[in-house]
């Protein structure tokens, strides 16, 4: 017998978990990608986080060149963190799906609009797939 392994789709995800305002809109979650798409989006995020580190400890004064390389690592690795979102994002019905200018509008906007929805929003999306894989329990 051949078992064929499917893409695991969540139920909705209800952004009104974030706030009452929310409530109805959903995302649809794929919480089965193989383990080198988890593991790209983990190296990407640890790189983001470094670089941010690395320009924090920088003199602006003589350091600047590096800053700029930085800044344009950094760019790069969000434009890659945004595509992998949009793939994980749309997994489930044609209509949930979201493109990577989609996710790109949702970011910028949300951090001029609310600072934190997008950050809940990926963290949530992260923890369905650990719940997923039995990493951490279901609330």
């Amino acid at each position: 017998m051949q078992i064929n392994i499917q893409k695991v789709i969540t139920d909705p995800l209800d952004l009104g978990g974030y706030h009452k305002a929310y409530v109805g809109q959903t995302l649809q979650v794929w919480v089965n990608p193989p383990r080198e798409k988890r593991q790209a989006y983990m190296q990407i995020s640890r790189r983001i986080l470094e670089a941010a580190n690395e320009v924090g400890g920088l003199d602006p004064q003589t350091d600047k060149k590096r800053a700029e390389e930085l800044d344009l690592e950094s760019k790069q690795l969000i434009a890659q963190a945004d595509a992998w979102l949009a793939e994980m994002w749309s997994q489930g019905a044609v209509e949930t799906h979201l493109s990577v200018a989609e996710v790109v509008k949702l970011r910028e906007e949300t951090f001029d609009i609310d600072p934190r929805f997008f950050g809940w929003l990926v963290g949530e999306s992260l923890r369905l797939m650990l719940e997923h894989q039995g990493i951490v329990k279901k609330a």
